[in-house]
């Protein structure tokens, strides 16, 4: 009986549990209904009461922009006043890039001119043309960016035709003139029983030129010492008459015209510390003498270089059954070339994605079939790798492979003056903001320290200086060629836009930095650290309490009642999530605003502060908006 009776009051008190339970369930559910109600009615009293103040800070917004570029157009005036001073006292020959007749004739005038001079084969014409050249191509990639950060589209691609006609003209000149030295050898000096060769270096280039005068089959390498270049013959060279030229080439304006397309499926790929020319020509016979007459062969009745496909095709009959391509893939197996070439020592190579490629002109795009053996010696700089592809070739590395950032921090180092430091996925990248351009304070090598310590330049200018070396910091502007991490959420260009705006009117009054928050919040929402900047404290910036810090969060899609607002509110300390809400209760750390500068600004207490936040120069803020766009630390 009692054990009957313990069994009923235990059921019953299950039942009572589960009631009570379920009554607690709808009371709390009616709490929050009621609590969701009011939190609406309380935004939408406070979007109808404060809608005027929203539209005054978008017209402040527009008249903080429009005086910002006025003061930036009378900057620049004065610059292209001064540079074009500059020009007209050096008495320039170049023509100037933006002026498109002028750029055409320039072109055309240095495509007629003959550097041949007879009886006198030659690379040093071309190198008396070099220098001016380097000069209008750095002056073509300086406006190509200048065109990319003002989003002029066609401009860009008008500088850019003109970049690559120039190197097109370059690199026909240096055809031309290899293919004169080909058939005037007996005007160097070369032992008896030795093949030909020719070799010359510059600042940023270096090449080799060998003709193969013995066809002994015992001859196994190419090697030009002094320029740290070689390749061996496999028998089909040996025996043949062929020539080969080694040019390598280290600038920044070459790598932009060995750019890849966007391939869906495909990882993009930029190379990295230059270009390897690697050409296989037709050698001429050796001229000879008949009756007091120099008798020359004449490859090209235009004096070209006549370049060859290798490996060498092979004369099939039509009855043979053979299959000719099956001959081929097989005679590329079968015949590789070993080359070695010398990189700049110490590049930040990714040792996960970097590889040799040639570049196929067919498709722009750079692919690796054929090529084996491949060893990159970072801290020497030296590459080697066989191949059977005579075509321009290069180390290669995935284009994006610093992206996504782990971390990113901002700070002011004086007027004017700020240093952002961005952490890759491998490297940390520095930069010295100064008015209207930036230099790269770390990391450095060899090629660093003579070429780019301690000068000033635009951002993206900058930015594509270093990628030549490995520090791939430009943000790609498509997801295709990209690989992603699963997890990756991409911000709205509208909320990135936003934020980058509000940091660069700020810049002069606040330290910045990476959210964590950001990465796991949905896309149309933007979030950031700040702190008002004190003298002295910088440099323990990411290491304090975190509670010194603040957090900008952003909603270019906050829903009201069926309608999309973009509006934020700072939230106290580093924590931020997808329910992160608005404190309706208290109001007391802030308010809601529609634009991120609003939201930063009345936390500048220091006079300071305050009177930078309206006098830093024009220069200052745009610089610091051109890094962000550049690289879009707030998507990445």
């Amino acid at each position: 009986m009692n054990t009957f009776e313990e069994k009923k009051e235990a059921e019953e008190n299950r039942l009572r549990l589960e009631e009570e339970q379920r009554l607690a369930e709808i009371r709390a559910k009616k709490e929050k209904e009621l609590r969701d109600i009011r939190e609406k009615e309380a935004l939408e009293a406070i979007f109808k009461q404060e809608q005027e103040r929203f539209q005054e800070e978008e017209i402040d917004i527009i008249r903080l922009e429009n005086e910002k570029l006025a003061a930036l157009a009378i900057l620049l005036e004065e610059r292209q006043l001064e540079a074009d001073w500059i020009q007209h006292l050096d008495c320039s020959v170049l023509p100037d890039p933006k002026i498109e007749k002028d750029m055409n004739t320039f072109l055309s005038l240095l495509a007629q001119d003959n550097l041949i001079k007879e009886n006198e084969p030659s690379l040093k014409n071309l190198f008396h043309l070099l220098p001016n050249v380097k000069i209008l191509s750095l002056e073509l990639e300086k406006q190509m960016c200048i065109a990319e950060d003002n989003q002029k589209t066609k401009e860009y691609a008008r500088l850019h035709s003109h970049l690559v006609k120039l190197n097109e003209i370059i690199n026909e000149k240096w055809d031309v003139l290899t293919a004169d030295i080909l058939q005037h050898i007996d005007y160097f000096t070369r032992e008896p029983n030795e093949n030909f060769q020719l070799t010359e270096s510059g600042s940023d280039f270096n090449v080799g030129i060998w003709g193969n005068v013995t066809k002994n089959p015992r001859f196994k390498v190419i090697e030009f010492t002094d320029q740290n270049m070689s390749a061996s013959l496999p028998k089909p060279l040996a025996l043949s008459s062929v020539g080969i030229r080694m040019l390598y080439q280290l600038d920044s304006t070459v790598n932009t015209i060995y750019q890849e397309n966007l391939i869906e499926g495909k990882l993009h790929m930029s190379p990295v510390c230059g270009i390897l020319l690697l050409d296989i020509v037709e050698f001429p016979e050796l001229p000879k003498i008949v009756d007091n007459w120099n008798i020359r062969q004449i490859l090209s009745p235009n004096g070209k270089l006549k370049k060859l496909a290798y490996p060498f095709k092979k004369v099939v009959a039509e009855e043979e059954a053979t299959d000719e391509k099956e001959e081929e893939a097989i005679d590329s197996i079968s015949w590789p070339t070993l080359v070695s070439y010398q990189i700049q020592e110490n590049c930040f190579i990714d040792k996960n994605s970097a590889k040799v490629m040639y570049f196929k002109e067919e498709t722009k795009s750079w692919e690796d079939d054929n090529i084996s053996d491949v060893e990159i010696d970072v801290e020497k700089g030296l590459v080697k790798f066989r191949t059977t592809h005579f075509k321009p070739t290069a180390v290669v590395q995935h284009t994006y492979s610093e992206y996504p950032y782990r971390s990113w921090q901002m700070y002011p180092i004086g007027k004017d003056k700020a240093i952002i430091s961005i952490q890759g996925k491998n490297n940390l990248l520095e930069l010295e903001v100064y008015k209207g351009e930036c230099k790269l304070l770390s990391p450095s090598n060899n090629y660093i320290k003579n070429n780019l310590q301690d000068k000033y330049m635009s951002p993206r200018l900058l930015l594509k200086k270093i990628s030549m070396l490995g520090l791939n910091f430009t943000a790609p502007e498509s997801l295709i060629g990209l690989e992603l991490e699963e997890d990756f959420i991409l911000k709205n260009p509208v909320g990135d836009e936003m934020c980058s705006l509000g940091i660069s009117l700020c810049a002069q009054s606040f330290c910045f930095r990476q959210s964590p928050s950001n990465r796991k919040i949905s896309s149309s929402k933007c979030t950031f650290q700040f702190k008002e900047f004190k003298e002295g404290d910088i440099a323990s910036s990411t290491e304090e309490n975190d509670l010194i810090w603040n957090s900008v969060l952003f909603d270019v899609k906050y829903k009201l009642n069926d309608e999309l607002f973009k509006v934020g509110f700072v939230v106290p300390g580093t924590t931020v999530t997808n329910e992160t809400k608005f404190d309706f209760e208290t109001q007391q750390s802030s308010i809601i605003h529609s634009s991120v500068y609003h939201m930063i600004k009345p936390y500048a207490i220091d006079p300071v502060n305050i009177s930078r936040l309206e006098t830093s120069s024009a220069l200052f803020t745009r610089t610091i908006y051109q890094i962000l766009k550049a690289t879009k630390l707030i998507s990445w």
